[in-house]
């Protein structure tokens, strides 16, 4: 994809830059794609925004998509993303809970697909 550089809650590539709502905490390549991972933000309550802290950049490094869930059942508690990684090609994420998901990297959509130890 290029050299990228991240700041804080900037990350720069391509010459262009993208700034975030909160601090990065760590990107992904995949087959030329970027994913970032925000860090989720202490001493303030949670928004949708913090728990659904990953994004996909396009070449123009500029935000394609925001991760998203549509919960299982009512009773489902969103928790924020705190890892991603790549397993078999595959973008997998994992929750403050434990749960791992496996990231649709055309639409940012989340599957559940297990738990961690």
């Amino acid at each position: 994809m290029g050299n990228i550089k991240i700041i804080d809650n900037k990350l720069m590539m391509n010459s262009k830059e993208c700034i975030f709502k909160n601090t990065i905490s760590k990107f992904f390549e995949i087959s030329d794609e970027v994913f970032v991972l925000l860090k989720i933000p202490f001493g303030k309550p949670l928004t949708e925004d913090d728990y659904f802290n990953l994004f996909k950049l396009n070449s123009e490094n500029e935000i394609a998509w925001k991760a998203n869930f549509k919960k299982p059942t009512s009773q489902f508690q969103c928790s924020p993303l705190v890892n991603i990684t790549s397993i078999n090609g595959k973008l997998i994420t994992t929750d403050f809970m434990g749960r791992q998901f496996e990231v649709n990297i055309t639409t940012g959509e989340l599957k559940i697909i297990g738990f961690t130890k």
